[in-house]
């Protein structure tokens, strides 16, 4: 029972601190480079003014699910075969 809740645990602070770089990494692959040169501080800053914080955890949910749910599978049967 342990591993399953230090699985979610682990995941959670994983995603909370990663999602924000994920959404950058997004909207900069996504950006139209030919037109214009793209500065990353640039871009957190328009984002920042446009959505605020909650703009850097779109899809967080999402993101969430999906990593507990695969922790939930690997980290218990990980910690057994170690």
């Amino acid at each position: 029972m342990w591993m399953i809740i230090n699985a979610l645990i682990s995941t959670t602070i994983s995603t909370t601190l990663l999602n924000p770089f994920e959404v950058l990494i997004t909207r900069y692959a996504i950006f139209d480079t030919t037109k214009k040169k793209l500065v990353l501080s640039r871009m957190v800053k328009k984002m920042k003014i446009r959505e605020g914080y909650r703009g850097f955890y779109k899809g967080y949910l999402t993101e969430l699910v999906h990593h507990c749910a695969y922790a939930l599978f690997w980290m218990p049967i990980y910690q057994m075969v170690r």
